[in-house]
């Protein structure tokens, strides 16, 4: 057995023990926090609402896919998949005058990725009656909040786990309850697939128990190329005091700019599904690092729910390093030498950092050959297909009689 094969199995092995720790926290949920209180269910159902538009345009089945700042909400896991900062900000308009809000910003740091989830829903305004139904003549709003800190952290080239703590608060006059939820995630990624599983608001909060939800996901590229994707997923769901479901999401991009979703979900123990409820769908686009998104949700006689969002990612400058002279004077024997470098981290399996070592020399001479090559080799080993495509096209302006990449163009394209 190779090397590979012995590091493929140990990640394997570990992406499996998460799904085993996962599913004992579940069980632990929902058959201690919810015996709290059975008769009364379960407290901020309001947790489980979904976060991002671009997700509930695929029926909210995004526990495979998480790659973006809502990874915090979805799969903490996923959070390991960004590389830049991102802020996102999405406003849904519920039934009635009631919406809610959710405010995510999510740090790459050194190891791992770090969110901050700020959420946020209004009930709108209501008339207050004493206990026999009479009118007082004052108005209340009632309002849930809740804070979640994420972290996701990538283990070799597959996997990637995350957890997150949540506490929350409802208010409802001069009457308030609070709780205290644990996220936990696992996200395996392998070329086109991916599989995912993630534990919510596994906690309990005024005597009773937080919407504790585990969520197993599958997501595949069906078509992935320069110019079309077409992502396909699937995600099974248990809420504790509710019903089982399955959602299963499309989304289609054109030229990494205009994307359509559309989503479905079933409940398994709905008697009779109200025509068209379960049914998502929504568009997006993006525009100079900036991803604008939009969802609808038929509710049946309640009408439609609208989930509008906007993401911004923040690609930070590369610094300087200290006694590195600007780029105007930098030398072909410098760019070499960097070139070396990186190919001894990339040699030693540390492909992140391999990476941005070729982009640095890029960033010194856009027509550096060997750089755009080895960077699409990196990105070969990473997985990331269209990023390889891209840097081997790059790679050919430059040198158009390499054989071999083009083979390999001619089969991957």
């Amino acid at each position: 057995m190779t090397k590979m094969e012995n590091i493929n199995g140990l990640l394997t092995a570990y992406f499996y023990a998460a799904m085993r720790m996962a599913a004992f926290i579940l069980f632990i949920s929902a058959y201690s926090f919810g015996g709290i209180n059975n008769s009364a269910g379960i407290i901020f159902p309001e947790l489980d609402s979904g976060a991002g538009a671009r997700a509930a345009g695929m029926g909210g089945a995004f526990t495979a896919v998480a790659d973006d700042a809502s990874a915090s909400y979805w799969n903490p896991a996923g959070l390991s998949q960004l590389k830049n900062t991102e802020v996102m900000i999405t406003f849904d308009k519920w039934f009635a005058d009631s919406f809610y809000q959710h405010f995510i910003a999510a740090f790459p740091l050194e190891t791992g990725v770090f969110a901050a989830d700020i959420f946020y829903m209004n009930y709108g305004t209501f008339a207050t009656y004493d206990n026999t139904g009479m009118l007082l003549g004052g108005t209340i709003n009632p309002y849930n909040a809740a804070g979640t800190l994420s972290y996701g952290l990538a283990f070799g080239q597959n996997l990637s786990l995350g957890f997150g703590i949540t506490w929350a608060i409802q208010a409802i006059g001069s009457s308030s309850d609070t709780g205290f939820g644990v996220n936990i995630g696992a996200l395996y990624k392998a070329d086109k697939f991916s599989a995912g599983l993630s534990v919510k608001n596994a906690g309990a909060g005024g005597g009773f128990s937080m919407p504790a939800d585990i969520r197993l996901g599958f997501a595949y590229d069906l078509i992935n190329d320069k110019t079309n994707l077409l992502l396909l997923s699937l995600d099974g769901a248990y809420i504790v005091n509710s019903d089982p479901q399955l959602s299963a999401g499309a989304e289609y991009t054109l030229l990494k700019i205009f994307s359509l979703r559309a989503g479905y979900t079933v409940k398994f123990t709905d008697p009779a599904p109200v025509p068209l409820s379960g049914f998502s769908a929504g568009a997006g686009f993006s525009a100079g690092g900036m991803y604008f998104d939009y969802a609808i949700e038929p509710f049946g006689e309640l009408g439609l729910t609208q989930k509008a969002g906007i993401n911004f990612e923040f690609e930070p400058a590369r610094p300087a390093q200290a006694g590195v002279p600007p780029a105007a004077a930098r030398s072909k024997t410098d760019l070499k030498q960097m070139l070396a470098e990186a190919g001894t981290l990339e040699n030693a399996g540390k492909l992140e950092e391999a990476r941005e070592k070729y982009l640095e020399i890029i960033d010194q001479d856009v027509n550096y050959a060997d750089a755009w090559k080895r960077l699409g080799a990196v990105y070969v080993k990473l997985g990331k297909k269209i990023d390889a495509i891209n840097s081997f096209e790059r790679y050919l302006i430059i040198r158009p009689d390499d054989a071999a990449v083009q083979k390999w163009l001619s089969k991957n394209q």
